[in-house]
């Protein structure tokens, strides 16, 4: 479990801890100047400490391996990512890749090897919404094709979490940022893999979010804006126990083909996925705990929203797109009409195990083209 360290103070205490240590730090192209994180971390570098920049908009095998030849030879004693998901997941690939001698190509092809450990990692997020800094696995693109990488090493040693640095992210970003927690708080709590324990997590900080979500990003509150980093690190956790379903399954099409920021795609179906779920029966149950528990789990998220049922779920995650400046349609969000059997040939079957109602082609297929 990562240790978890949160206040404004939170950055410049652990870089006062790593100075010393042999570090290389990952920074977001903007993120990394523009949240004031590169003042912060200035005694790390002075000290020795190499900034490597992260290049975007999507983690790719290409960036890693491009990376580790820049870090040269020898493993630095620890990594640190500064920034939102795309740079934490770079940087957990790249100790990957480092501790097994094996490229990003090489781990997406064949997997990592089982033994070996990593440099210790610190994540420090500067927006509130991918809690990829609690969890055990990185996304990777290559060729357009998303990868999961799940491995108990990613998950890094020290969560850094400094509400300050997110007050500069752009709206958008901060607006899919936290659609995305929220999308995880929601998914966890249905999830085929939920426990009584990582739904009390979910259902938590899934209140939290809510409440906070319009005042920190539409309206700029900071004490709403310190809520939001602290309960979307909670729903990372939440995610990391029980993994993601459909909801995400279909986010990454969108993401890499239309470019659709990946917490918005999220919520773009996840409405739909609440009503399809809800209405579950015996014949196409796939939680192992039957119709009822899928439906008290359904009835758990709508509440964690403050709503009533799958169905006002939908309209407050309509209301939130709009009010947050984004498109609450797909095709409106992608700027020209989604291919939807492209898109729904591109959806990673894993993900769908995980749902608690099954979807056939047939049923993916007639919820897209309401998306």
């Amino acid at each position: 479990m990562a240790e978890v360290v949160r206040g404004a103070a939170a950055l410049g205490e652990a870089v006062a801890s790593l100075v010393g240590s042999e570090s290389v730090i990952f920074g977001g192209q903007t993120s990394f100047e523009a949240s004031g994180a590169s003042r912060v971390m200035q005694p790390l570098v002075s000290a020795g400490g190499r900034v490597l920049q992260v290049r975007g908009p999507l983690p790719t095998t290409e960036e890693v391996d491009r990376l580790v030849r820049e870090i040269g030879d020898g493993v630095p004693s620890t990594l640190v990512a500064v920034g939102g998901g795309l740079v934490i997941d770079v940087m957990k690939v790249v100790g990957l890749s480092l501790a097994t001698n094996k490229t990003a190509e090489e781990i997406v092809a064949d997997g990592a090897d089982a033994a070996g450990g990593l440099p210790l990692m610190v994540a420090v997020p500067t927006t509130a919404g991918s809690g990829a800094e609690r969890t055990p696995f990185a996304v990777l693109y290559r060729d357009g094709i998303k990868h999961s990488i799940d491995d108990q090493r990613l998950l890094p040693s020290r969560a850094v979490l400094d509400p300050t640095l997110s007050r500069t992210a752009p709206k958008p970003v901060a607006a899919a940022a936290a659609l995305d927690a929220m999308s995880h708080c929601v998914e966890s709590i249905w999830a085929c893999r939920s426990t009584t324990a990582s739904q009390a997590v979910a259902q938590d900080a899934l209140a939290r979010l809510s409440k906070n979500v319009e005042p920190g990003v539409v309206h700029g509150v900071e004490d709403a804006g310190e809520e939001l980093m602290y309960a979307a690190s909670d729903a990372g956790d939440a995610i990391a126990r029980t993994r993601t379903t459909a909801a995400h399954a279909l986010s990454y099409h969108l993401t890499s083909e239309y470019h659709i920021a990946h917490g918005h795609a999220v919520a773009l179906t996840l409405g739909l996925l609440a009503s399809y779920n809800e209405a579950v029966d015996a014949a196409t149950v796939a939680d192992s705990r039957g119709v009822d528990h899928v439906r008290m789990s359904v009835s758990a998220a709508c509440q964690g929203v403050g709503v009533s049922d799958a169905a006002h779920l939908a309209s407050r995650l309509r209301e939130l797109m709009e009010s947050m400046g984004l498109a609450p349609d797909v095709d409106a969000a992608a700027g020209r009409r989604v291919e939807r059997d492209r898109w729904v040939s591109g959806v990673n079957p894993e993900r769908l195990a995980n749902n608690p109602r099954r979807l056939s082609d047939a049923d993916l297929r007639e919820l897209v083209e309401t998306a």
